[in-house]
């Protein structure tokens, strides 16, 4: 049987009740307080998305300039290589009736000198005014990978490691852009006899599965780079595993991974058994 409410319990609210009219009360009073945080709050939502904006417009005209310098620079490029190219072909020898008919001559094709500043000297420039003011934009560190292929063609991995420096300070692999900077680094220290420190940024790439693609490059030439260590233990467990990976068809480079793995595998079998 249910309790019936006396007249003093009818007329007292509840606790939900005194509680909601207590902040209206409250509200009430400090009206102008509330307000204020109120105002603050939008007008700080309202500072981060104008903040956003004008950093991805930020970021979109770094890349424009980015681009066009990229387009300079890949131009030159295509131009070299073709002069070298048609330089290393050798023209049948014309016949007088040829000669008479001869068309159009093509222009020259210029071929690059060896000298970097005559070479790429302005897109060199361009690409390391991006890197220094703006290191830490994605224009920064894709001309960072552009430099670091620039110098390296020129023989100067010292620089090319130095540019990779400063858009990738941590080697932090945790994005498409960042992870191949990286991995060039990596590459360019193993080049230079810095084998232990390539396979700690190596062994970073291999931790990140954002750069899951890599992944196999990062484990292959880690193994080599424990065969330089003398470390054949560790050489031979990567060479295997990846000897092991199921390849498709779609990825070329990963079935040319395996397959070098495949044959180091045997070559550091094959020393070892002979006590080399």
């Amino acid at each position: 049987m249910d309790k019936k409410l006396t007249k003093e319990e009818v007329r007292t609210p509840d606790k939900m009740t005194l509680i909601l009219d207590r902040i209206a009360i409250w509200t009430g009073k400090n009206v102008v307080m509330v307000a204020g945080v109120v105002i603050s709050l939008l007008v700080l939502g309202g500072a981060f998305s104008v903040f956003d904006y004008f950093k991805t417009k930020k970021e979109n005209e770094l890349q424009s300039e980015m681009s066009r310098i990229e387009r300079q620079y890949t131009d030159k490029k295509t131009k070299f290589k073709e002069a070298l190219q048609a330089e290393n072909i050798k023209a049948p020898a014309a016949t007088k009736k040829e000669t008479l008919k001869q068309e159009t001559p093509m222009p020259a094709l210029v071929k690059a000198t060896g000298d970097l500043e005559k070479d790429y000297g302005s897109e060199v420039t361009g690409f390391q005014d991006l890197v220094v003011k703006n290191p830490k934009s994605k224009a920064a560190q894709m001309s960072a990978i552009y430099l670091a292929e620039i110098y390296s063609e020129y023989k100067q991995p010292e620089k090319a490691i130095e540019t990779l420096n400063k858009v990738v300070p941590k080697n932090d692999a945790s994005d498409i852009l960042s992870a191949l900077a990286v991995n060039l680094k990596a590459g360019l220290l193993a080049d230079q006899g810095n084998c232990p420190q390539a396979v700690d940024i190596w062994q970073s790439i291999i931790q990140q599965k954002k750069a899951d693609y890599l992944h196999g490059e990062a484990k292959l030439r880690s193994a080599v780079c424990y065969e330089k260590m003398n470390d054949s233990t560790k050489a031979e467990q990567f060479y295997t595993e990846l000897s092991k990976s199921t390849v498709s068809k779609d990825e070329p480079e990963d079935k040319a991974v395996t397959e070098d793995a495949k044959k180091y595998l045997r070559l550091l079998k094959m020393r070892a058994s002979e006590g080399t």
